[in-house]
């Protein structure tokens, strides 16, 4: 089914199930990089074009039939709008979107039903059995669905373990507000299989009845659950029940017999169920509000039972009692005849009877022609469409479809239920559905024998799919899912130990990690992944430290907190692998600043705070080398080119390169002074000395030359230069003077260099 016309972003995954009105499919939505799941149920109106045939066969031509079944639609949308209305409500089944879409080659309409997607909760227990205590959330949930239709006034009339689902949060909802129903009603399908089985006694009566109907269909569903698994009055000893069984257990319970106590109840909550089942709805709880209550004070354990009818074997009449159980050959598994009520026919020939009675003889002659022809044409009639039926049924078992055939043969015994003819198709239809459960239930046996659980699982699976009634498939699931688990959960167990013996004790952890998602939480398998942890950690715990430890012996203490730092990622913090990365940064961090400081008794300050530099890009944040560039930024000498500008010079003075040469030597930090040049340069009362390097410059004349110091105008020092002198150095005591004057004096064209000046 492509869903991209109706929805262009959701796109179709797989079909979950089909059903007699519709087809359910999972769809999914990317947006953004978030997947969104949903349910999509599709429903054909009319299913199939005999629906078609079957209106013109009653006199409607194609315009009538169309009106006919666009008022079909209509109905139907007014059901999910109200179903839509309840969106966002916790108990109840969300309904997203839907859409109506008219055929295009034929009279017809496509319903798309967008939905969350859900557990159906007869998937929920194919492979469990609920407590009491879940089985208290599941009717408390409900309980709060249904107060909610109180409210708004809504009976929903069809609660059964089909309507009820569960999300991944063990919440349950409600579902199907009469969607079903209004296709039955109108498109000619009733088919109540299921739902006699949890229908109120007033309904089927054809009485006036109000919300408390809702409230006998829970409890049913609840009596079911807390019953071992079988309705009222149904033998729970006995694994193969007849029809026959099955329709008497039945007409007791809905003609008012008093229900017996469900076997797996408590005494608090016996009573409770027998109430919410009572035949007279008004020994009934009075509302779902009540029933819910009241399921809440048997969980706490304060209920208090009142009086209501409890089924007493001893004086049960002979009418009501259990037939007699048929001969093996016709004992079923799981199969349902609904009750069987009075023909059209009858109920007419009664009338014409009583019609006699009444205008005596005389009145016969008039009219008995008349009946003749009437009871003549109602017979051919009759005979008629039960021949169309079985016709329909024989074709559906011929295309291999048994449950279908099985379910239209009693759809025509619910109108005709003294017709030989459907009752024997139907016989029939019920022993080949048992057959096929008992092949399905011995090929199992037979692959379990073998040794093959899990094929024996897959094949009573695989049948349920075909018969999603049968109980007896469903305990052989349990029992077979259980024998699997276990093999699944020794092989597990044995592959991990296999790891562990080669002390790959991290496979092992996987192996059992496999088995713990696959099958659940188990005490076994979570001691043995929590022996296999310990033994893991203790390895790459010894692994990390003697890797460190022999980096460490090479020098490399960076590498070896690497190695220390992967193990904690594997296993997490460990008090002994943190206490070995502090020991091997301490060492780290002593030998930067051992090299820092070489680096500083060279002067090379530059080297040493490149040092610590990188050393906090592998630690940073680390205190004691912080505080090391701190150092080392204050022992740096300030050069007096850097701080001190002169604020008056001659032409000849220049500081542009910062570089001369002399005596055959570049010096840094400097500047030059041609002859008879001056220097002025503000202190400001700062500095106390200043060292330098001075010389001729070489490349120019090596005259004779003096350099004059004057500090706030007093001349105070005085630095001779002959001829083929090499570069001189001098500290001048500055006295925290403001002002700096140097003069040069010498012959013609000598140029004075002034380097490496050092200031404080």
């Amino acid at each position: 089914m492509d869903v991209k016309n109706v929805w262009p972003e959701w796109s179709i995954e797989e079909k979950l199930g089909k059903g007699s009105y519709g087809t359910v499919y999972r769809a999914v939505r990317q947006e953004h990089g978030v997947t969104s799941e949903a349910a999509i149920k599709v429903i054909s109106i009319p299913q199939d074009s005999s629906e078609v045939d079957s209106l013109r066969s009653e006199g409607l031509d194609m315009d009538a039939t169309r009106t006919y079944l666009q008022s079909v639609v209509d109905d139907f949308v007014n059901e999910i709008q109200l179903m839509e209305s309840f969106k966002g409500i916790q108990n109840i089944v969300s309904v997203e979107d839907y859409k109506v879409v008219e055929k295009e080659d034929e009279v017809g309409w496509d319903i798309f039903i967008r939905m969350e997607l859900l557990t159906p909760f007869n998937t929920y227990i194919c492979d469990k059995q609920m407590t009491e205590q879940e089985v208290i959330k599941l009717g408390t949930d409900i309980c709060s669905a249904l107060e909610i239709c109180e409210q708004r006034n809504v009976i929903h009339r069809d609660i059964k373990p089909g309507n009820v689902f569960i999300n991944n949060f063990g919440y349950f909802k409600l579902g199907d507000f009469g969607i079903a129903r209004t296709l039955e009603n109108t498109m000619g399908q009733l088919s109540q299989k299921g739902t006699f089985d949890y229908m109120a006694p007033e309904i089927g009566r054809g009485e006036k009845y109000d919300a408390r109907v809702d409230i006998y269909s829970l409890g049913i569903m609840l009596y079911r659950l807390l019953n071992g698994n079988r309705l009222p009055f149904l033998d729970n000893d006995k694994q193969l029940l007849s029809p026959t069984e099955r329709k008497a257990a039945l007409d007791r319970r809905l003609q008012g017999e008093p229900l017996p106590k469900p076997k797996d109840a408590s005494t608090g909550m016996a009573n409770l169920l027998l109430r919410a089942c009572a035949f007279d709805p008004a020994q009934r709880f009075s509302s779902a509000s009540e029933m819910r209550t009241a399921l809440n004070q048997v969980l706490a354990g304060v209920y208090k039972p009142v009086d209501v009818p409890v089924y007493d074997p001893d004086k049960t009449t002979a009418v009501r009692k259990a037939p007699t159980a048929p001969s093996a050959k016709q004992d079923t598994i799981d199969s349902f005849t609904p009750p069987k009520k009075k023909s059209k026919a009858s109920k007419i020939i009664a009338i014409l009877l009583v019609i006699l009675v009444l205008l005596g003889a005389g009145g016969y002659a008039v009219i008995r022609f008349d009946l003749i022809d009437v009871l003549s044409g109602q017979a051919q009639e009759e005979k008629d469409n039960i021949e169309a039926i079985a016709l329909e049924a024989e074709q559906l078992a011929e295309a291999g479809d048994i449950s279908a055939a099985l379910e239209k043969a009693q759809e025509g015994l619910d109108t005709y239920p003294d017709s030989e003819r459907l009752q024997t198709l139907a016989d029939d239809y019920s022993a080949q559905l048992d057959k096929q459960i008992e092949d399905i239930l011995d090929e199992a046996e037979k692959l379990d024998e073998a040794g093959d659980s899990e094929g024996a699982l897959a094949k009573v699976q695989d049948g349920l799919k075909d018969h999603p009634d049968s109980e007896a498939l469903s305990s052989k699931v349990d029992e077979y899912m259980e024998k699997v688990v276990q093999k699944a959960k020794k092989t597990a167990l044995s592959e991990a130990a296999d790891f562990a013996d080669k002390e790959d004790y991290a496979s092992a952890m996987n192996r059992i990690e496999d088995a713990q998602d696959t099958y659940g939480e188990d005490k076994e398998l979570q001691d043995a992944y929590e022996m296999y942890n310990k033994a893991y950690v203790l390895q790459v715990k010894e692994d990390a430290i003697s890797k460190a430890n022999e980096i460490a012996r090479g020098g490399d203490y960076m590498g070896a907190i690497k190695e220390i730092k992967a193990a904690i990622s594997k296993i997490g913090e460990d008090k002994e692998l943190s206490s070995k990365q502090q020991q091997y940064e301490d060492d780290y961090v002593v030998e930067v600043i051992a090299e820092a400081d070489s680096f500083i008794a060279e002067k090379d300050f530059d080297s040493a705070e490149a040092a610590i530099t990188d050393a906090l890009k592998d630690l940073p944040g680390n205190e004691t080398l912080l505080k090391k560039e701190d150092e080392i930024e204050e022992s740096r000498p300030k050069y007096f080119v850097e701080v001190c500008s002169p604020y008056e010079s001659s032409d000849w003075y220049n500081d542009t390169d910062k570089v001369v040469t002399m005596g055959n030597e570049n010096y840094g930090k400097a500047f030059s002074l041609h002859c008879f040049g001056d220097a002025y340069f503000n202190l400001n009362g700062k500095y106390t000395s200043l060292e330098f390097d001075y010389g001729h410059v070489d490349g120019t004349d090596m005259n004779e030359m003096t350099l004059f110091v004057y500090l706030d105008g007093n001349q105070t020092d005085k630095l001779e230069m002959k001829p083929g002198d090499l570069p001189k150095h001098y500290r001048v005591d500055l006295k925290n003077a403001s002002q700096l004057k140097l003069t040069w004096d010498g012959g013609y064209s000598p140029t004075y260099g002034f380097a490496n000046a050092v200031i404080e």
